[in-house]
């Protein structure tokens, strides 16, 4: 885990830092950009896979929602916000960001391999609400998975399945996405459906790929390693 107490406090007051020198000026939002690629839309989630190049800025832009950024390769990125002040962060794989919505920053990259992430803008809407099976816990918490840190409105989850440890039989309650970090290959075992069997389903899990829960999955199942270590950071609604 690299998340820095101090630089989510920062990041947290930067709209109120920085909203009078925001007033009367329009930013563009951070995206659609160059070196950005929409990966998945849904209703809670808007997610973006990012490559920050080196030497090149976005240019200021303020943020329309609140985003958690999930850093998936290592790299330099320089942070400038609106006075002038600025900030190098040495991401690692797993590096996480939180904005708020409002945060105004331009963001460059000073790697010659470039850091690359992937951005959660958290839509302002309620999450949807699913049925809950008695027995069955939530898919987190669970054994291999650290809380990063949590928001009124999520909770990001760093989960590395542990190899012969299969992980518990679970259903996924709650809307939440995610990006592997480390690959792997891992099996998943369903309950039956509507009486039949479910043949067991293998994953090959690569860095960079983003998963989004958007609804119920059918029956509750449960996970286990193969090969590898796969590890995910998860945003979750609570």
């Amino acid at each position: 885990m690299n998340f820095n107490k101090g630089k989510a406090f920062m990041l947290l007051a930067a709209p109120f830092i920085f909203v009078s020198a925001a007033l009367g000026q329009k930013y563009a939002p951070p995206f659609p950009r160059e070196a950005s690629t929409k990966a998945d839309e849904s209703r809670c989630f808007i997610i973006w896979n990012v490559v920050y190049e080196n030497g090149k800025s976005t240019g200021m832009r303020m943020a329309p929602l609140d985003q958690v950024t999930v850093f998936w390769t290592e790299g330099s990125v320089k942070f400038t916000r609106p006075d002038g002040t600025w900030s190098i962060e040495q991401e690692k794989i797993g590096s996480i960001r939180f904005e708020s919505k409002g945060t105004v920053e331009t963001e460059e990259g000073l790697s010659e391999a470039p850091a690359r992430a992937a951005v959660f803008q958290l839509r302002d809407v309620a999450p949807p609400i699913w049925p809950v099976t008695d027995g069955v816990p939530d898919q987190l918490p669970r054994a291999g998975a650290v809380k990063l840190f949590e928001t009124d409105r999520v909770i990001v989850w760093d989960q590395t399945f542990i190899p012969g440890v299969p992980g518990p039989r679970h259903q996924h309650y709650k809307s939440t996405a995610g990006v592997w970090l480390a690959g792997g290959k891992t099996t998943v075992t369903s309950d039956p459906i509507d009486g039949a069997p479910v043949p067991p389903v293998v994953t090959i899990k690569v860095p960079g790929v983003v998963v989004n829960h958007t609804g119920l999955i059918k029956a509750p199942h449960r996970e286990e390693e193969l090969e590898g270590a796969p590890r995910i950071v998860y945003v979750e609604f609570k």
